[in-house]
C-alpha cells in the first residue's frame, strides 16, 4: 500500500514516514511491516508493505473498509503535526452521492416502481393456443426489468387505482383451489384434480400502505389427485360402455349394409350371366 497526501508537497518525507507508521501500529500492532520512502516526485510518499500473518499466527483480511479506515487515520496523523490532510478519496464518493441522488432512497423495502401493464398473451406468445393473461412490469434497483403475470393482478391494479410510476410491492399472500375431474384410460377410473392458484396481494406508497406476508415455498400447496368412489366410477364407466356399444352397433349396422349391397351386386352379376348362357343356347340350336 501507498501513503501519501495530493496536494500538499510541502510534508517533509519524515512527517509522512511517522504519520504512516503510527496509522499501522494503531490498526494492527501485532502485524510486522516494512516501509520505503520514495522523495524524487513531485508528490512524496511512502511505499508499505505489511505482513498479513501475526504475531499470533492469525491471518488477517484486509476489506475496502479497512483500507477507507486507514486513510482517515492517515489524514488524522497528519493534522496532529499541523498539516491540513483530509480524505479526498472519500470526500469524492459523498460529493458524486450529493450530486447524483440515489432515486431509490426513502422508499420502503420492496416496493419497485411500475413501467407498464395491461392484458396480453402469457410471456407475449404469438401463438393461438395460449391464453390471455395480466402483466405489471417493474424496474429494479440495477435497472432491470421484471415483469409478473397473474390474472388477480388485474383486479388489484384496478381497486387500487395503481397506474405507471406509482411505487408498490406484489406477493403471494393466499392460494385458491381450482377442482378438475379427469379419466385416465390405462387405469379405466375417474380422478379428482386439485390445482392451487396464486392469489396476489399488493401495498401501494400513499395509496395503501399495508405489512404484507408473502407465503413460503413450505407453505405453498402442490396439486392433489384423489380416486372418485365406486358409484361415480362405475357410472361413468357404463356410459363409457354404452358410448362404445353403440359405436359398435353402428359399425356393424354399416358393414351389415355394405353385405347387403355386395349380395345385390352379385345377384344382378349372375343373373346377367345367365340371361347370356341362354342366348347362346338358342343361337346353337338354330
Amino acid at each position: 500500500m501507498v501513503f501519501s497526501m495530493k496536494g500538499e508537497n510541502n510534508i517533509p518525507v519524515d512527517d509522512i514516514k511517522n504519520a504512516a507508521m503510527k496509522t499501522i501500529k494503531e490498526k494492527f500492532p501485532n502485524n510486522l511491516f516494512i516501509l520505503a520512502i520514495h522523495n524524487d516526485t513531485d508528490n512524496p510518499h511512502c511505499h508499505l508493505d505489511l505482513k498479513t500473518v501475526d504475531c499470533n499466527g492469525n491471518r488477517i483480511k484486509i476489506a475496502p473498509v479497512d483500507l477507507d479506515d486507514l486513510r482517515n487515520e492517515f489524514a488524522t496523523n497528519l493534522t496532529e503535526l499541523g498539516y491540513k490532510a483530509t480524505n479526498f478519496s472519500r470526500k469524492q464518493k459523498e460529493f458524486a452521492r450529493d450530486k447524483y441522488p440515489d432515486p431509490w432512497d426513502g422508499h420502503k423495502p420492496h416496493h419497485y416502481k411500475i413501467t407498464g401493464y395491461g392484458k396480453a398473451k402469457y410471456n407475449f406468445s404469438l401463438e393461438e393456443h395460449v391464453e390471455e393473461s395480466y402483466y405489471v412490469k417493474f424496474e429494479t434497483r440495477k435497472g432491470k426489468e421484471t415483469i409478473l403475470w397473474g390474472k388477480h393482478l388485474e383486479k388489484l391494479m384496478e381497486q387500487y387505482n395503481i397506474t405507471n410510476g406509482d411505487w408498490a410491492r406484489f406477493t403471494v399472500t393466499d392460494q385458491e383451489a381450482v377442482v378438475k375431474k379427469i379419466y385416465d384410460k390405462k387405469t379405466k377410473q375417474w380422478y379428482e384434480k386439485t390445482v392451487y392458484k396464486n392469489v396476489w396481494d399488493c401495498s401501494v406508497e400513499g395509496k395503501r400502505e399495508v405489512e404484507l406476508k408473502p407465503l413460503s415455498e413450505s407453505e405453498k400447496k402442490k396439486s392433489e389427485y384423489k380416486i372418485l368412489g365406486e358409484e361415480k366410477s362405475q357410472a361413468s364407466n357404463i356410459t363409457l360402455q354404452s358410448q362404445t356399444i353403440n359405436k359398435r352397433q353402428n359399425k356393424n349396422g354399416v358393414s351389415k349394409a355394405r353385405a347387403l349391397q355386395n349380395t345385390q351386386k352379385t345377384d344382378k352379376i349372375q343373373s346377367s350371366d345367365s340371361k347370356e348362357t341362354a342366348v347362346k343356347k338358342h343361337d346353337f340350336q338354330r
